[in-house]
């Protein structure tokens, strides 16, 4: 962001609040929120679910591969899916821009 100064003629650029000023971030994962939505709604039964545990959420994925069953377990946190969070984070950072690809784990 560009700040005028008061001496006539001169911009001073304005120092975002961390990382390098203009920054994209060009590997970044999200959930959609809609997704998260049919998830806790039980869209996918068991095979997708939200399991609560100590106070904070995991997203479980279930399935077979190759003929074996599999579980996998990513924690869940809001800038996964929320825009609020992952713009506060995104600020805090100096990150302007982020490119977003979905979570398919």
């Amino acid at each position: 962001m560009k700040v005028e100064s008061r001496k006539k003629g001169k911009a001073k650029e304005k120092p975002s609040s961390g990382g390098t000023r203009g920054a994209i971030d060009a590997h970044n994962h999200i959930y959609p929120q809609r997704f998260i939505e049919d998830v806790r709604r039980g869209r996918f039964g068991q095979r997708v679910a939200i399991e609560s545990d100590k106070g904070s959420e995991s997203i479980i994925v279930r399935g077979k591969m190759l003929g074996r069953d599999f579980e996998v377990k990513n924690k869940l946190k809001p800038p996964d899916y929320e825009p609020g969070p992952r713009f506060k984070d995104m600020e805090r950072m100096g990150v302007d821009r982020q490119i977003l690809s979905f979570i398919s784990r």
